[in-house]
């Protein structure tokens, strides 16, 4: 180009062209969230915690056993489920926590009514408060699962699609 050229050229026409793109942002206005959808989130978030805590227990087992690998594949059915909001993992991950329950009632039964076995009082208690710990585990997972059948397709998507920061919590 010639350095002489003036902008000021009546001759030059300047467009506008609109940009288009591939991408659509959905902004989600913290009013409106629903109420089940908070508590989706907030349970979301206390499964994807349990899980990660079964499946560290499970990896440590498994170095012992290789057939703790089949609770840690539970485990991450939880996980999995809570982070995607899948209601098929999460009833696979909560058929898992009520086989271990009764699995660990049986077992603290044996351990009572069995002659041959001492059962200190320390044990007694320790299992029976895992035996709690599992069933608050059940009834979050299940109360989950209820939320997930409840919010319809939209409200997941918007769960599911967006970094959302909300605080809460649910203790029971």
């Amino acid at each position: 180009m010639n350095s002489d050229n003036n902008n000021n050229d009546p001759n030059i026409i300047v467009r506008a062209v609109p940009v288009h793109t591939d991408h659509v942002i959905i902004n989600v206005n913290q009013n409106n969230l629903t109420d089940d959808m908070e508590q989706t989130y907030a349970l979301g978030k206390t499964i994807k915690f349990l899980s990660c805590f079964d499946i560290l227990i499970s990896l440590f087992y498994t170095f012992y056993n290789y057939y703790y690998l089949i609770p840690l594949l539970f485990g991450l059915f939880g996980y999995i489920g809570a982070k995607k909001y899948n209601s098929t993992y999460i009833l696979i991950y909560n058929a898992y926590s009520i086989i271990n329950l009764i699995s660990r009632v049986f077992f603290m039964f044996y351990l009572i009514l069995d002659d041959n076995i001492n059962l200190s009082i320390t044990s007694f208690f320790l299992l029976s408060f895992i035996i709690v710990i599992e069933l608050w585990i059940i009834k979050i997972v299940f109360r989950f699962y209820s939320l997930l059948k409840k919010i319809n397709v939209d409200q997941l998507n918007v769960l599911r699609e967006n970094n959302l920061r909300i605080v809460r919590t649910i203790y029971w």
